[in-house]
């Protein structure tokens, strides 16, 4: 099912939105908004939110959003008040940002301008995070296994290219059918830091620091 929403949204109750493809429509970037308060909570299922502008998606004191097979397109995430972001084999392009309870990622692509995210628990899990200006990480307990940080590279189109694992990451970063199109400084940092098989893609400067934990780059 296909829909066009032309006006913004306050949810203060659980929203499902299961094999749907909703679109943002807006005259100029951030017109509209969807914000989760209160009782408000975001479930995807083999859905997708776009629009051809930017807009933003408003996580808002303790509310979530739980992303499946989904795809989520030019649109900020920014979480206040402890909000949780859960996805699984899914895509966002657009910036992460605020502080969360919890960020867990489990084969998907966040694809951003930027990614600015503080979180008590982060998980990223066969999942990769690209950013264009900045990947900043800070997290109470972090575990990354089989995570890629990068900038953006070319060709690929974010919105349509398979969500690519570790693997497949792995494989592109710094090969020469690929080009590296951006260089932020990725930063993570946490008091518990499990990190095992990260690939790290970038020209700018790199920092993982953990109070207690090991790490294999």
């Amino acid at each position: 099912s296909q829909y066009a929403w032309s006006t913004s949204w306050v949810f203060v109750q659980p929203e499902n939105i299961s094999g749907a493809d909703i679109r943002i429509s807006q005259d100029y970037p951030f017109q509209r908004f969807l914000a989760f308060d209160g009782g408000g909570q975001l479930e995807m299922r083999e859905a997708s939110i776009h629009s051809d502008l930017p807009f933003n998606i408003y996580l808002l004191n303790g509310t979530s959003a739980h992303l499946r097979d989904s795809t989520i397109l030019n649109a900020n995430i920014i979480v206040t008040g402890g909000g949780s972001l859960t996805m699984e084999n899914s895509r966002v392009t657009g910036s992460l940002l605020g502080q969360a309870s919890s960020v867990a990622l489990n084969r998907s692509l966040i694809w951003a301008p930027r990614v600015d995210i503080q979180a008590s628990d982060l998980r990223v899990t066969n999942s990769v995070v690209a950013s264009q200006t900045l990947t900043n990480l800070v997290a109470g307990t972090a575990n990354l296994t089989q995570a890629g940080l990068s900038g953006a590279w070319a060709p690929g189109d974010p919105a349509t290219m398979d969500i690519p694992g570790w693997s497949d990451f792995n494989s592109l970063a710094g090969s020469s059918v690929t080009e590296l199109l951006a260089s932020p400084p990725i930063t993570v940092t946490a008091q518990t830091l499990r990190a095992d098989t990260i690939t790290v893609w970038t020209g700018d400067a790199v920092s993982l620091a953990g109070g207690v934990g090991a790490s294999r780059v």
